[in-house]
């Protein structure tokens, strides 16, 4: 490996070519960043199947009704309801049930927008299901009313 001086230091010549090299994209890349990528390269092969090509210019949410795929909103509101269900079903002395059932006092509230909670989210999606939560004993029943098609 030869070295050399720059600046009263020594460096390799390795040093020097990675400095100058633009950095290795596989490398760098970010989790958030490769999941961005599939997902756009699945919304491409939804376009490709429906006939499109990204020069047609359709919105990504045209291309998911045509490919009859549910809007992510929904599948997390399903997803969350879900939990809900198992955790109400389960005894009343589960440790996860216990967390229901804390009250943090003297806990100071910031200045901003208060945070929503789990609770409120559950409450608000039930409200817009119409579903009450006395149906989470019935797993048949509540799997079917919280299902999204799609």
């Amino acid at each position: 490996m030869v070295k050399k001086k720059r600046n009263g230091k020594l460096f390799s010549f390795q040093e020097d070519v990675n400095r100058e090299l633009p950095p290795n994209n596989d490398q760098q890349q970010t989790r958030a960043e490769k999941k961005m990528k599939v997902t756009e390269m699945r919304m491409l092969m939804w376009m490709w199947m429906c006939g499109h090509t990204r020069m047609d210019n359709i919105r990504n949410d045209d291309i998911r009704e045509m490919v009859h795929i549910s809007p992510i909103d929904d599948k997390k509101r399903e997803a969350r309801l879900k939990w809900f269900g198992h955790v109400q079903r389960r005894s009343p002395d589960a440790p996860v049930r216990r967390c229901e059932r804390l009250v943090m006092e003297g806990t100071r509230r910031g200045k901003r927008r208060p945070k929503k909670y789990w609770g409120e989210v559950i409450r608000h999606d039930m409200a817009r299901l119409q579903i009450s939560e006395d149906m989470t004993l019935d797993r048949k029943l509540w799997r079917s009313s919280i299902k999204v098609v799609g």
